[in-house]
Parts: C-alpha cells; structure tokens; sequence
C-alpha cells in the first residue's frame, strides 16, 4: 500500500504544474482521488460500483474515500451518478441500442430508475432527448 502511494504521488508530480501541487496530506489525498475516479471509469457499468468497492479496490477504507471526496464539489456517490448520466446521454444517439440497453449498460438496475434521475439531472426525459437528435438528424 505504501508503495502505491507513493508511485502516485510521483505520478502527481511529473503530471501537474509546480503550482498545481498540493501539499502535506493532501498531496495523498489528491493521489487518492485520482486512483478512485480512474477505477470508477473503469467500472462504471456495474450496477453494484458503490464507494464501498471502491474504497477496497484502491486499499482505503470507505471513511477516507468520503473524506477525500469531502473536499470536492460531490460525493462519492454523486460522481458515479453523474458519470453514469452522462455516458447514457451520449450513447441516447445509438439507436441501435434501446434506452433499457442504454440504461442496464451504464450500471442503471432497470429503465424506470435511469428515467427518473435522468429527468432529474437533465430535466428531459431520454425518450425526449433521443428524438431530438434522430429529429436534428433527419433535418441534416
């Protein structure tokens, strides 16, 4: 586990700015983050991806995944949500694939709840934005 922070911490520092850096504990903190959003890109599509199995895929425990997340705009939770939204939003212009498709792929339990917080977030319903653009797009 050791080691692991450290390599992040090296990685932080030859990707960010001088000024960019954080310092002290947050330094690890930032690594930490890091390493949960790239695992939760990873593992967007499971329906079961919550901060808990995060937490264990990168060595922390669920306290100090919310704490380092506390710092942030959103939780934990809330970023898998959004992540999860806006990779439906874009797939709505696959027609090939129905909304429940759509839903079920990007770690949704069934349509009715996509629906629901996809309205909620976008303030539209897929079926609504999906006709949009097969209408934007038979207007090309």
């Amino acid at each position: 586990y050791l080691a692991t922070q450290i390599l992040d911490i090296l990685a932080l520092a030859f990707e960010a700015a001088p000024t960019d850096m954080p310092e002290g504990p947050s330094l690890a903190q930032a690594a930490v983050r890091r390493r949960a959003l790239a695992y939760i890109d990873r593992r967007i599509s499971d329906a079961a991806l919550d901060p808990a199995m995060v937490a264990a895929a990168i060595g922390v425990s669920t306290r100090y995944l919310h704490r380092v997340f506390e710092s942030s705009e959103t939780s934990v939770s809330t970023h898998i949500r959004a992540k999860r939204l806006q990779r439906s939003r874009e797939d709505l212009s696959d027609e090939q694939r129905s909304i429940s498709e759509i839903a079920i792929r990007n770690g949704f339990a069934n349509q009715s709840s996509f629906a629901t917080s996809f309205k909620k977030e976008f303030g539209v319903s897929p079926r609504s934005v999906r006709a949009a653009r097969t209408e934007d797009r038979d207007r090309s």
